[in-house]
């Protein structure tokens, strides 16, 4: 296989679109990639998620996998009980949606969650600044991103919310 390094970006309809996606650009690398020339490919039966065959007609199949290592796990699996944990604290399903704002995105200052105490303030404050906006939210202006980058009157959640987008 080859060494120099490339990288790709796979983002198909479906999760069988982006396995052939991915799988095309490998046997661009890798064209023996069986220890044998490969005469065809096709999306396979699931599994195997992609079926070759070889000159001689031999059939291969091939099931596609993610290989991570341990530190990008353990950094993703932080990252992901950090957002589950705000996400408990927000409770955005037990909101009225905004009229204007569709898609809210919280830039953390750091890992620390607000504490226990300081929960239900976190919580009221992220929603006064999202109605707030929504109110003011000017009719001409189009589908834009605001971002918003300071918290006046809103001490706890300026101590833990970078930004607001």
């Amino acid at each position: 296989m080859s060494t120099k390094h490339e990288s790709f970006i796979f983002a198909g309809a479906d999760k069988e679109t982006t396995e052939c996606q991915v799988f095309q650009a490998f046997y661009k690398l890798e064209l023996n990639f069986a220890g044998r020339p490969i005469k065809d490919w096709a999306k396979g039966a699931n599994p195997p998620d992609i079926l070759c065959h070889d000159l001689e007609g031999t059939r291969i199949g091939v099931e596609l996998t993610e290989w991570l290592k341990g530190r990008q796990m353990a950094s993703e699996m932080a990252q992901r009980s950090l957002c589950d944990s705000y996400s408990g604290i927000i409770r955005s399903d037990r909101e009225t949606p905004p009229r204007n704002v569709e898609h809210v995105t919280v830039g953390l200052k750091s890992d620390a969650l607000p504490r226990e105490s300081e929960q239900g303030e976190f919580r009221r404050e992220l929603f006064d600044c999202i109605r707030e906006k929504d109110g003011t939210w000017p009719s001409t202006r189009s589908l834009q991103d605001h971002e918003q980058l300071e918290f006046p009157n809103h001490a706890i959640l300026a101590k833990y919310v970078a930004w607001i987008k």
